[in-house]
């Protein structure tokens, strides 16, 4: 089992998307549709399929981020967006642009919070 499996087994479930189907794996940079991003998900809602790309530790760059990759960190952000899949199939195609940066930020805000309290386990 590799450890992006190992992360994801720890926490599918957590998050209440055991019934999901998700791919993870690591990707380079050149892979990514933003390539400036440390992960990214996509997902088909109606089969409830996932694939989640991390982005691969060679192609990490301190430098930029002003950080140390933190891989699960990356896994449980990604996660916490397919949480909120139903969610965004309310949000009007007017409204997508502007609710996109707010669902991040809520998205980043989760993610700090359940990372911070597992690790104070």
């Amino acid at each position: 089992m590799s450890d992006l499996d190992a992360i994801l087994e720890k926490w599918q479930p957590r998050l209440g998307l055991s019934h999901w189907q998700i791919a993870i794996w690591y990707a380079r940079e050149r892979d990514f549709v933003n390539g400036v991003s440390l992960a990214e998900v996509s997902h088909v809602a109606t089969c409830l399929s996932a694939n989640i790309k991390i982005l691969d530790p060679m192609d990490f760059d301190p430098a930029r981020t002003r950080t140390e990759q933190d891989v699960e960190a990356s896994v449980v952000h990604e996660l916490v967006h397919l949480v909120f899949v139903e969610v965004e199939e309310w949000i009007s195609p007017e409204d997508k642009v502007r609710s996109q940066f707010d669902l991040e930020r809520a998205v980043k805000r989760l993610e700090r919070a359940l990372i911070a309290a597992d690790r104070e386990e």
